[in-house]
């Protein structure tokens, strides 16, 4: 995080909706997204994940690109553990 921030960051805070309904599995995904560097979570609200972002000044601050790329892996596998079979029918 260093190197981003000497080299021009841009910090934002963004919230980010989880289409996970199982509380605990909320919970995983957002301790989860924190483990990327440049992630603080604020807040967890319902299925609204609320972080401090701290990025690359070219990256693109909006909520589209911050789900890409702080949450969307990590969510496609825990909606895999808490209902496989619905993955199934979506792919």
């Amino acid at each position: 995080m260093i190197g981003v921030i000497i080299k021009g960051a841009s910090i934002d805070v963004v919230s980010l909706k989880t289409k996970l309904s199982n509380e605990y599995l909320r919970i995983m995904l957002a301790d989860s997204i924190t483990l990327t560097p440049g992630s603080i979570l604020l807040e967890l609200n319902d299925d609204i994940i609320t972080l401090l972002w701290i990025r690359y000044k070219n990256t693109p601050g909006d909520p589209e690109t911050a789900d890409m790329m702080l949450k969307s892996k990590i969510e496609r596998q825990l909606l895999k553990a808490e209902n496989p079979a619905r993955i199934e029918k979506e792919v």
